[in-house]
């Protein structure tokens, strides 16, 4: 992915999407240009360059908005502001990040990024990191945005079950959490 830093106009009519664009503790599962699959952790400061980026429906699909990161202890937390009204389609929608990795190791099995370069936000189907999701979705009108705040608040990620189709997923999200738990508990 090429990637280059910009400016994002963040205009836009107050319909706003909130939730976790890329979490900390939640690893995901991605394959190596060798064809290794390994989990993979994003660790706090990893994000360099701008965090106003472009919100697109799919990675490859139109703008649909501006996404604000933020970093907070649990990862980073989107809040984006859409172009169009019906923030509320996107309740309960999962997001995935598009960056450029800069640096990262592999430690204990384990795909470490240190710095990325942040080049949008999507609305997808099946995202990497499985917490990643919208949380909460606000419509606005120019005079009252906060009594207008969507007040129904969608949960994201509910575990995954073994089904036929994804019990590898599952038992590898699993063999992950042990991995993360024995990193977290190493000095």
């Amino acid at each position: 992915m090429s990637t280059e830093l910009r400016d994002v106009d963040a205009s836009g009519d107050g319909h706003t999407v909130i939730g976790m664009a890329l979490p900390f503790h939640d690893p995901a599962l991605v394959r190596t240009p060798e064809g290794r699959v390994l989990p993979e952790l994003a660790v706090p400061g990893a994000v360099t360059g701008g965090l106003s980026v472009e919100l697109r429906d799919g990675h490859d699909g139109p703008r649909i908005g501006v996404a604000e990161l933020t970093e907070t202890a649990a990862g980073y937390e989107m809040r984006a502001t859409l172009e169009q009204e019906g923030s509320d389609r996107f309740r309960g929608a999962r997001l995935s990040v598009g960056f450029d990795t800069r640096q990262d190791k592999v430690r204990n099995g384990v795909r470490i990024l240190e710095k990325t370069v942040l080049d949008h936000v999507a609305i997808v189907a099946q995202p990497a990191y499985a917490m990643a999701g919208v949380t909460e979705t606000r419509e606005a009108t120019p005079d009252k945005e906060e009594e207008n705040k969507s007040e129904e608040t969608t949960e994201v990620a509910a575990p995954v079950v073994a089904t036929d189709d994804n019990t590898e997923i599952v038992e590898l999200r699993e063999q992950i959490a042990e991995l993360n738990r024995t990193m977290q508990a190493a000095p």
